[in-house]
């Protein structure tokens, strides 16, 4: 018999008190994961953070006493990125990104929110989060930064496209990494080529510009109406050799 996976130690921070139970119902019924907490104040939650080390805190910045940022903080200083943090935030703005990127948030999240929504989203945190691939992790967080549908084939292909680039960074996209991600997703090169460009493309469209920037580089973002698949991953690839820790 195959061993049971742990169960995800999940510390839940939100000041919507109704939402709260809610995804404490939801997430009760799942065996994946284990509520160590949950409260509406952020320095309860930082109490709770300290007497239980939760593999993931879901931290809203509407906390009285202690806000989302704050308490994110805390936990960077105390477990630097072993501890994954979902953010929910009802204004998503530049100056938010720059500070999720600076704490190295694993994923930020839009209110209001219904439970059900908010259930999904950590699922596919929980995923990443049993990677144990920092890098994997930190271009997740991005993707989803830019506004790209991780429900959607082109994030997973996006995302796999971009790690074996990192890999083999003089390898022909066409010839090499569509055929590596079909083979891996189980579909064809050319559906891999087209749900990536496709993805890319609502990103380049539609992501604020100062984010789009921050990763980028404003010359061109400014001077591009649109980015191939190739020069995407590129773009990602360099942005993330400046974070050394996550190499």
């Amino acid at each position: 018999m195959a061993e049971e996976k742990e169960k995800l130690r999940v510390l839940l921070a939100c000041a919507d008190s109704v939402l709260l139970q809610h995804i404490c119902q939801i997430l009760q019924t799942d065996n994946r994961f284990s509520i160590v907490g949950s409260t509406t104040d952020g320095e309860r939650a930082w109490q709770l953070f300290l007497q239980h080390d939760p593999a993931l805190t879901v931290a809203d910045t509407a906390l009285p006493y202690l806000d989302g940022l704050v308490l994110s903080r805390r936990i960077r200083a105390e477990r630097g990125g072993a501890a994954g943090i979902l953010l929910l935030t009802a204004f998503m703005g530049a100056q938010l990104y720059t500070e999720c990127g600076l704490l190295q948030i694993d994923a930020v999240t839009r209110k209001p929110i219904r439970a059900d929504a908010l259930y999904e989203r950590i699922c596919l945190l929980e995923q990443c989060l049993r990677q144990g691939d920092a890098f994997t992790r930190r271009l997740s967080q991005i993707l989803r930064e830019i506004d790209m549908a991780e429900s959607t084939k082109g994030f997973r292909h996006t995302l796999l496209a971009i790690c074996a680039y990192r890999k083999e960074p003089d390898a022909s996209i066409t010839k090499e990494i569509y055929p590596q991600v079909a083979k891996k997703m189980g579909t064809d090169p050319d559906k891999v080529e087209r749900d990536m460009r496709y993805a890319i493309g609502q990103v380049w469209r539609h992501c604020d510009r100062a984010v789009l920037a921050h990763y980028f580089g404003q010359e061109r973002v400014n001077r591009c109406k649109s980015i191939g698949n190739r020069a995407f991953c590129a773009a990602l690839i360099n942005y993330l050799k400046q974070e050394e820790n996550l190499w």
